[in-house]
């Protein structure tokens, strides 16, 4: 029996006065703008009826003074009937001489205790009571506070048992099952030792689940942190999973399913921690999850058209195909028998005939048939039928249709465009062919296409040129198709053929749009250039072979030149008169200039134009090295475009730029001085402008009437380049030549 003190329940008082609080305020009159005051029997009934206990007083032998309504309700009797009993009438633990003894104990009760109480059906209920004993007009009575606790006994019962069920469960648990407080593990059962391989609860208790897996997570996330914000959520919001990996003693890291759950035990807030190793089955997803996309393209992608049926033959699920050949929506095929879709009319004794065999073999059936769409045209096809067994029953099957009705229209094409045509087209020296535009199925071939690829006709009529496997590059084929749709013919498309034998063959395809037999065909014409080709390569070998001769011709040209050089420098050496040196000299420059002209030539990969750009930078260099002498300092710049010239151009610009240039380093400047000197060379438009500009002296004031032999051999190279030339001698002298670019050849 519990016991407490009496103020420790709400219905314990101390022993009261019967006159405590009645003299002089039961009838007190109310005050002026008061409400009347009200009686204490009032206060005391409303607290009795409101009460939530049960409120009994029972004089000193036992008996019922007086009792509030939920005392009676606790026990099932009326109001009248409870106050006719006694305290033994309801008392299950205390008999009726033990109760008197306490009726008639002198003195105060403050005890607070717990028993059991009877109802009027027989059955008990769990009270706690607390006792007052009062006096009134000398007689003794006793104040009873029941509380029923039955439910509460029931909980404490079942928490009990619970927690007993909860620590067996724990620690015999097959999976591993732990109890932490904050981020630290504080218990955990065998389960969970074993599957870390340690030994010893000390080896694992106190320790965080950042210490016993790998630093970060699958998902990059550090694994502290993560287990942190795990925690956080599984104590704000309940119950929590997720997954995690941790790592055994042994190295080898496992993945895990956790479950955190908050709970209180033993009035401490904990979480219970749960694992489930969830590796294997994983793996075992992941694999049945790829071979399920791949099951899944295959069945969606596949060409054929594939229905999956149950036990009773009726449609589970049809791919794509299956509905564009039948002419269906998915809905109208679903749940219905596959035969009463595909089978109308005569065809349906042929398709019964076909489900009986499928079921009844167990192994895969295929036939040859007729199948109907959905308006009852009648579709030619090959039908599998492939049973589906499981655990040594049929519990249903594939049906795999594959449409044929092209094949054998192209069969019956074939044999009619060989009556009608076998002579004509057998007999052309051109390889011909007739197929279908869209697929490029084979309708019709001739044996010089025949004898070109090696491929019999049995190998090709009926199946597309992809499938033949004729096609060194099928892109090909897919960019003259498409020509061919947009122009309505195609003429001499060049593609590389593949024959059976593995070579190329190089042609020519043209092809045209033609209608036979009430449908759009592809007439092919095919010239086999292989063998032009290989003659062409053996010209381009030719001309390689000439170009290396040319070239050689150039370097020749070049020697001679260079010849005539020295010749005239030594020449030079022995004339004595100033006038014929000077000649002499400016005859070297020019012919140096040409020679430069057939070293760029032989010297790069170009044999019929020249490099401007870089023949001006060796020009200039030269000539600047000529006329160098000491004490004379000129700078001279030039900006010149990537300009390619015909050798017809460039030795007349290349002998105006020497002019040009020999002048101003012979005129334009003191024999010692300094000065600028800048050639320009650029495209404008098809036009090439050459300018050769200095800041010297200028020219003469008579320039034009001493007519120069030097100004006669510019206006004549500027005439045979058919330009114009501009000259000015405003601070210096200024030559603009402007000629228009002629193509190689023109």
């Amino acid at each position: 029996m519990s016991m407490s003190r009496p103020e420790d329940h709400p219905g314990s008082r101390a022993e009261t006065s019967p006159d405590a609080g009645t003299a002089g305020d039961a009838g007190r009159a109310a005050e002026p703008g008061q409400s009347p005051a009200i009686s204490p029997d009032v206060l005391v009934r409303l607290f009795l009826d409101q009460s939530q206990d049960g409120i009994v007083v029972l004089d000193q032998h036992g008996a019922v003074q007086a009792a509030n309504r939920r005392f009676a309700d606790m026990l099932g009797y009326s109001p009248d009937e409870i106050r006719r009993l006694h305290v033994w009438d309801w008392e299950d633990q205390t008999s009726k001489g033990e109760l008197q003894e306490i009726l008639d104990r002198p003195g105060e009760f403050g005890d607070l205790f717990e028993t059991r109480h009877r109802r009027q059906d027989g059955t008990t209920l769990e009270v706690e009571i607390a006792i007052t004993r009062v006096a009134v007009n000398g007689q003794r009575f006793d104040l009873c506070v029941c509380r029923d606790i039955t439910r509460r006994r029931l909980m404490e019962r079942s928490l009990r048992e619970s927690e007993a069920a909860f620590h067996k469960i724990f620690e015999e648990s097959s999976n591993p099952i732990m109890l932490m407080r904050g981020d630290r593990f504080v218990n955990c059962n065998r389960a969970t030792l074993s599957f870390l391989g340690l030994v010893d609860k000390s080896e694992f208790l106190d320790r965080t689940p950042g210490d016993i897996s790998p630093s970060h997570q699958p998902d990059g996330d550090l694994s502290a942190e993560s287990a942190a914000k795990h925690i956080a959520r599984a104590m704000r919001d309940g119950l929590h999973r997720f997954e995690w990996t941790v790592l055994r003693t042994d190295g080898r890291s496992l993945l895990l399913e956790v479950a955190l759950m908050p709970m209180t035990l033993n009035g401490e807030e904990l979480l219970h921690v749960t694992w489930l190793d969830v590796t294997e089955r994983r793996r075992a997803e992941e694999a049945l999850r790829r071979q399920t996309v791949m099951f899944q393209n295959l069945f969606r992608g596949s060409p054929d058209a594939i229905a999956m049926l149950d036990e009773e033959d009726c449609v589970v699920e049809v791919n794509e195909a299956f509905l564009t050949l039948f002419d269906y929506s998915r809905e109208e095929v679903v749940g219905k028998s596959i035969n009463s879709l595909v089978a109308h009319g005569q065809v349906s004794t042929d398709a019964a005939q076909f489900s009986r065999i499928v079921y009844g073999s167990r192994r895969a059936v295929e036939r040859q048939t007729v199948r109907c769409k959905r308006d009852g045209t009648p579709v030619d096809v090959t039908v599998i039928g492939y049973p589906i067994v499981y655990e040594g029953k049929v519990i249903g099957a594939y049906g795999i249709y594959r449409d044929i009705t092209e094949r054998k229209r192209a069969v019956e094409a074939l044999r009619k465009s060989e009556e009608r045509f076998a002579k004509a087209f057998n007999s052309s020296p051109a390889p011909l062919i007739i197929s279908e535009t869209a697929t490029g199925r084979f309708i019709a071939v001739n044996d010089r296409w025949i004898r070109m690829l090696g491929y019999d006709r049995e190998e090709q009529i009926g199946r597309t040129s992809k499938e033949v496997g004729i096609w060194a590059d099928p892109a090909q084929r897919d960019r003259a198709i498409e020509r061919l749709l947009r122009d309505g013919a195609l003429k001499d498309f060049p593609v590389d053929f593949k024959t059976k034998s593995g070579r190329i063959r190089s042609a020519l395809w043209s092809a045209e749009l033609i209608t036979m037999d009430e449908r759009e065909v592809m007439l092919s014409f095919i010239f086999d250039y292989t063998e032009r080709k290989i003659a062409e390569e053996a010209l381009f070998k030719s001309l390689k072979e000439k170009e290396t001769l040319l070239k050689e011709i150039h370097h020749r040209v070049k020697n001679n030149l260079q010849i005539m050089v020295s010749l005239i420098s030594l020449q030079t050496m022995d004339l004595e008169d100033g006038d014929a040196v000077e000649m002499f000299k400016n005859l070297r420059e020019r012919v140096h200039t040409m020679a430069l002209i057939h070293e760029q030539l032989y010297s790069s990969g170009n044999l019929s134009e020249v490099d401007m750009s870089e023949y001006l930078e060796l020009l200039a260099q030269n000539i600047g090295s000529v006329f160098r002498t000491p004490g004379r300092c000129v700078d001279l710049r030039i900006e010149a475009d990537d300009i390619l010239l015909g050798i017809d151009q460039a030795i007349p610009c290349g002998l105006l730029l020497n002019e040009l240039i020999s002048n101003a380093y012979k005129h334009a400047f003191q024999a010692a001085g300094a000065g600028n000197l800048h050639v320009r060379l650029r495209m404008i438009g098809h036009m090439v402008e050459l300018i050769v500009q200095d800041d010297g002296l200028g020219l003469p004031p008579d320039y034009e009437a001493r007519d120069s032999l030097g100004m006669k051999l510019i206006r004549t190279l500027v005439d045979q380049l058919r330009g114009s030339l501009e000259v000015s001698s405003e601070r210096g002298s200024r030559f603009r030549v402007s000629f228009p670019r002629e193509e190689n050849g023109a």
